[in-house]
């Protein structure tokens, strides 16, 4: 009886086994065929390219019974041979049940994955994408037929979300261009309703370069266009990148809010310069509210340190025209620091104004006016003048220094490539009102 027992329990072992092995040997030769199958479908939709103009090409692809295809070394070009994508490793899932019937679009895929990948998007001056074929109502509008990648209905919408890691992107568009390094990016999209975007950048150069970018918010497809709802942290803005003429390459960090249509947003926020060297001025701590709109921005309630004092003052940028302009007036600075010289002891108002324009040096002008102080050992009840910067020299005019034997008044004087020229100065009695001109 033990041995008839053993006997059939050891079968019944044996064909268990045997079941194992033959669901794995087909499990196997399902993923295996699967992966002939979306090799297939990857050349069929690569060569039709109907969605991506160009050539897409793959070293390896494989998937399994569950929908998930992974692919090796993926490449887009366009057929005027721009590299729009360079993937070492993609991973992506595709509905089952799509790829059992064939019906591969645009909503088979729910979920896409790169890896250390280099994307390079291009846009038009309506912020659409370039080298992406429009959908079928755009198409229509056309007088052109859709284009139909699923099912007789035309096109269907993408509804994914896709990843991307420590990747490269590059985007351009009609005086625009970026170039951000160690991407990571994560996007829920849906373009029927509204797209989730978080991103976190490191380096990136072009028309904005800087040491660091987070965005996460909203762009929503409900309405004519694109529309966001955006926040932006910036750290390490060099302006001098904006090409508006700003020389400037002092590190600047920003905070701010996108909204409005994607291809004219409208961005507001704050600013903090740690530190700002302009036309001979130092400033620190600086802080601030932006506003930009259509290529213009506009700095307000500007408000730091300078020379031992503080500072005020307002900007405006032509992004487009790249020039600038800037209004700061300074109040209570130290006339020995901003002299560079410890004999001078004063407190001085400051009124400053800075232009520039594409194609012409910058300008600088403005006036000055100190309180009562004294210069080494001999008192004065004020200074005051005005000065201009054209180019590399600097005028100062009308300088008027009030002692108590009278007025010390000269018309104008130079500094031109560090040497000072000096005009006639005089000195004007206080009792008898006359000038006697003592260089």
């Amino acid at each position: 009886m033990r041995e008839r027992a053993w006997y059939r329990n050891g079968r019944t072992w044996r064909r268990l086994l045997a079941g194992i092995v033959s669901a794995a040997v087909l499990f196997y030769g399902l993923c295996y065929a699967l992966t002939f199958y979306a090799a297939e479908i990857f050349n069929r939709v690569a060569e039709e390219r109907d969605l991506f103009p160009g050539t897409v090409t793959t070293a390896r692809i494989r998937a399994d019974l569950f929908g998930n295809v992974e692919a090796d070394g993926v490449r887009w070009t366009a057929d005027d041979g721009t590299l729009l994508a360079d993937a070492p490793s993609v991973r992506f899932h595709v509905k089952p049940w799509d790829v059992v019937t064939g019906r591969i679009g645009t909503s088979s895929i729910t979920e896409v994955t790169l890896e250390k990948a280099y994307v390079h998007l291009f846009f038009d001056d309506a912020m659409r994408l370039r080298y992406i074929k429009p959908d079928g109502r755009a198409r229509q509008a056309q007088g052109l037929e859709p284009i139909r990648l699923t099912g007789p209905d035309g096109n269907r919408l993408f509804d994914c979300r896709a990843v991307l890691r420590d990747g490269v992107i590059e985007a351009e568009a009609p005086g625009r261009q970026f170039r951000m390094e160690h991407v990571n990016l994560k996007v829920d999209a849906d373009t029927d309703r509204q797209m989730r975007v978080d991103l976190l950048s490191g380096r990136f150069t072009g028309t904005i370069a800087a040491d660091r970018m987070v965005m996460h918010g909203t762009v929503d497809f409900t309405g004519d266009g694109p529309a966001c709802d955006l926040a932006l942290s910036v750290t390490g803005c060099r302006p001098s990148a904006l090409g508006a003429g700003i020389d400037i390459d002092d590190p600047v960090s920003v905070s701010a809010r996108v909204k409005g249509p994607a291809a004219r947003p409208v961005i507001t926020g704050t600013l903090d310069i740690p530190e700002l060297n302009v036309t001979a001025l130092r400033f620190t701590e600086l802080t601030g509210d932006f506003h930009y709109e259509a290529g213009l921005l506009s700095v307000e309630a500007v408000k730091g340190k300078v020379f031992g004092g503080t500072v005020e003052g307002t900007g405006r940028f032509d992004l487009d025209e790249r020039s600038y302009g800037a209004d700061i007036q300074g109040h209570r600075l130290r006339g020995g620091t901003a002299a560079k010289d410890s004999g001078l002891r004063c407190e001085v108002e400051l009124d400053l104004h800075l232009r520039g324009e594409r194609g012409r040096p910058p300008e600088a002008w403005g006036s000055f006016l100190s309180g009562p102080g004294q210069y080494r050992f001999l008192p004065f009840q004020k200074i005051s003048g005005a000065f201009e910067r054209e180019g590399g020299t600097v005028t100062i005019r009308d300088v008027v220094i009030s002692l108590a034997l009278g007025d010390v008044t000269t018309d104008a004087f130079t500094i031109q490539d560090g040497r000072v020229r000096l005009g006639p100065v005089y000195l004007m009695d206080s009792l008898s009102g006359t000038a006697e001109r003592v260089y």
